[in-house]
């Protein structure tokens, strides 16, 4: 019970420390504002791309259009009522293209069928594009239904086994309506199992804008344990741990480093809450815990292993770009393994919907920790040892 309170005694001197550097506290106030910022950037128009669609007074129309318009994703789609302006938007870049339904959608499409009218959509385009083109696929994806029902009874009439207007008609429409598919053919779910509904991606607001929050934010723990390896070695050069116990070098260097990485992931733990990328609770917790922990070690062990603090402010930088380019941050380019092995950020970004991803995380976390705790502390310099004279002269002198 007294080396727990001696340990929270240490953790509460430790960050008060931090706290008055005003740098550490610069870097903790950058989780707010990029919170704030990311979610204000993902409230706007985030589409990639505009498909603006016309239809007349069909309720088959509207359906479709409906269909479309409350969809959320990177392809924003709008309901315009003025054909003539909605050319002029495409003709001057404010939108990709426009689609104009027919009034009667499903005689268009009856009449489309059998060879008797022209095509049911009518498409007017700003340039041909691959998001164009997949646009495309969308809106055959919307007629599909009617376009197969209408072939299936010119087949059966063709082969003499119904008349127009037939019972066996109305029974075949009665079955498709049966049988039409409201849910999703294809379910998806995380690696840890986890199903991903359009619910649960409501509710979460997330936005393909927030999506590399996490990774940014992981980034923002690496940076503050990098700076608190900075400021142990800039602090033990100074003399200023001098009244500590020299044999518990190594564990008060990785405590050291843990009470400002743990400052930053508690910061990172709650923006990825407002963010929308939050998973869960307790499994979120764990890995943000190992991560922590995972990023403690490996910047303890920089401490030690890099000389010159200038040195170790230079390579900061550096491991923050690599860190950034073979993580999936943004993008999972799956190259360089080995040198994705060594980085913390990768482990807990790979981990986040991944059992197996997880546990290597914590093999890497202890095996960071207990390096970081073999290394011996020995950063003691002339400018420690002249303090500590001095220090005993002035003790000499007061006796």
């Amino acid at each position: 019970m007294g080396r727990l309170r001696g340990g929270l005694r240490l953790y509460a001197i430790l960050n008060k420390r931090f706290i008055k550097k005003y740098v550490f506290t610069f870097l903790l106030c950058l989780t707010p504002f990029l919170v704030i910022g990311m979610r204000l950037i993902s409230s706007q128009d985030a589409g990639v791309m505009t498909v603006l669609m016309y239809c007349g007074d069909d309720e088959g129309s509207q359906a479709v259009v409906d269909y479309f318009t409350d969809k959320d994703g990177s392809v924003r789609y709008e309901q315009v009522y003025d054909i003539e302006g909605a050319k002029e938007k495409v003709r001057t870049g404010n939108a990709d293209c426009l689609w104009i339904f027919p009034d009667d959608l499903d005689a268009a499409v009856r009449a489309y069928v059998r060879g008797n009218g022209d095509a049911v959509v009518t498409v007017f385009e700003r340039k041909d594009e691959g998001l164009v083109r997949l646009a495309r696929e969308q809106v055959y994806g919307a007629l599909y239904g009617r376009i197969s029902h209408e072939v299936a009874l010119k087949t059966l009439e063709s082969d003499g086994r119904i008349q127009q207007g037939d019972a066996l008609g109305e029974r075949l429409a009665e079955l498709y309506e049966m049988w039409q598919v409201d849910g999703n053919l294809i379910s998806y779910a995380y690696l840890d199992g986890t199903k991903v509904t359009e619910e649960s991606e409501n509710v979460s607001g997330t936005s393909y804008l927030t999506s590399p929050m996490r990774g940014m934010l992981a980034l923002l723990v690496l940076l503050c344990g990098l700076a608190a390896a900075m400021f142990y070695r800039r602090d033990a050069e100074d003399g200023i741990f001098s009244w500590t116990n020299v044999n518990c070098g190594s564990a008060f260097r990785f405590f050291y480093i843990l009470t400002a990485t743990a400052d930053a992931g508690l910061a990172a733990y709650i923006g990825m809450i407002f963010t929308g990328t939050f998973t869960g609770g307790w499994g979120e917790l764990f890995r943000m815990v190992l991560y922590v922990l995972s990023v403690a070690g490996f910047s303890s062990i920089l401490a030690v292993i890099v000389r010159p603090i200038r040195g170790l402010g230079a390579i900061i930088p550096l491991l923050l770009i690599i860190s950034a380019a073979l993580s999936p941050v943004f993008i999972d380019i799956g190259s360089l393994p080995l040198v994705q092995s060594l980085l913390p950020t990768y482990h807990y970004l790979k981990g986040t919907y991944s059992i197996v991803a997880t546990a290597h995380m914590a093999i890497y976390a202890a095996a960071v920790i207990l390096i970081a705790l073999i290394l011996p502390e020995n950063v003691a310099s002339g400018k420690k040892k002249e303090r500590i004279s001095r220090l005993n002269l002035t003790f000499r002198h007061c006796k």
